[in-house]
């Protein structure tokens, strides 16, 4: 499979303007967007950590098939991504916007919003350009500029550092390149179909990778709006998104029940139990190792997530932790499961926790997770 030509569009910080740009530049020409740092609607996320580097290519190639232009756009800067243990990153920190496009030999399009400075963006693309030699800026976009003259200005000044500026989205589109050449195993390669084809529901906003090795494994995969839409009649249940319909009469069925994010907490006071909270930071990295056998891990697994909600956690009897990690000052036991629930704020990728999507797909086949 050859993967589509394709950019990152990163900013200076995440109100540069990028996002926007990058549906613009899907609505006009067409194509796929992916995202790096926060899940984005729609989006393919692609993590290196949290999926390992390995995975970064063939999650580009699955994710962008058929299209013919790839946009991946980082919801923070060029160089920022969530915390990691140890905090400060020297260099291009792991998981960044950089880091994804010296992945994928990817050419880099800056959007830089000039409110406030002038021929200071020169001196802005300077460092950044030596910042880390082997990302490559294409070009820039300016943005925020009070006049001709303003703009004409700081036009002069990125390209005298042997950067162009871009004006429009066909200009953006043009810089646009074929991913370095490597090994691709192809979609769904590596995964074998299972024979019983259960239905899985998964909610709109649930990022698409999900449904596709979902699909991939031979499950039929269904999507449905929680705000809207009444749950599926299905075999097993996905919520990642910060709504969680009522899934009450689904805990009760049986069936499996896999809730990440903000939903997990919604979940615990439909169920009525007796749910608490963390006090530290949320929405960065966590190594975490499951405590117990689950509908996505083994016991003693461990993971790479990111802690969605400052953790979750119940105190009522007959339901266990599902995740154990450390903080700087204690062990945190996180997440809640019962037979064929489990529910987190941890947010997994699902092609960087082995065995993940096999288990599920198994579970709603009928399969004991062994």
């Amino acid at each position: 499979m050859v993967a589509p030509a394709g950019l990152v569009l990163a900013g200076l910080t995440a109100r540069s303007g990028q996002v926007g740009i990058a549906a613009e530049l899907i609505n006009a020409r067409g194509g796929v967007r992916f995202s790096v740092g926060s899940p984005q609607q729609g989006c393919w996320l692609l993590d290196p950590v949290m999926c390992g580097p390995e995975r970064i290519r063939d999650l580009y190639a699955q994710g962008s098939r058929g299209a013919d232009l790839a946009v991946i756009t980082g919801t923070g800067g060029l160089f920022d991504a969530r915390t990691v243990p140890g905090g400060f990153v020297e260099g291009t920190a792991p998981g960044s916007p950089a880091h994804v496009a010296i992945l994928l030999g990817l050419p880099v399009v800056l959007v830089i919003d000039l409110s406030g400075m002038s021929q200071t963006v020169g001196a802005v693309i300077k460092g950044i350009t030596s910042m880390d030699t082997s990302v490559r800026i294409a070009g820039v976009v300016l943005l925020g500029w009070s006049g001709e003259t303003h703009r004409e200005t700081c036009r002069s000044a990125v390209e005298a550092q042997g950067i162009p500026v871009v004006d429009d989205l066909d200009g953006i589109a043009a810089l646009a390149e074929h991913p370095a050449t490597g090994r691709e195993r192809g979609a769904g390669a590596s995964v074998k179909k299972h024979p019983d084809n259960p239905v899985i529901a998964v909610a709109t906003g649930t990022q698409p990778e999900w449904a596709y090795l979902l699909s991939a494994e031979g499950a039929q995969v269904v999507d449905f709006d929680p705000r809207t839409d009444q749950t599926p009649d299905c075999d097993g249940l996905i919520i990642t998104g910060g709504i969680a319909p009522d899934l009450r009469t689904h805990v009760a069925s049986g069936k499996p029940l896999y809730v990440e994010g903000l939903a997990a907490g919604q979940l615990a006071k439909q169920l009525k139990l007796d749910l608490s909270s963390g006090d530290y930071d949320a929405d960065v990295y966590r190594e975490a190792v499951a405590l117990d056998h689950s509908l996505m891990c083994e016991a003693g697994q461990r993971v790479i997530g990111v802690d969605r909600a400052k953790a979750v956690s119940v105190t009522s009897p007959g339901w266990a932790p599902m995740w154990g990690w450390r903080t700087t000052t204690r062990l945190v036991r996180e997440g809640f499961q019962r037979g064929n629930v489990s529910a987190t704020s941890l947010g997994i990728h699902p092609a960087g926790v082995a065995g993940a999507v096999e288990r599920f797909v198994a579970a709603c086949a009928g399969q004991v997770p062994q």
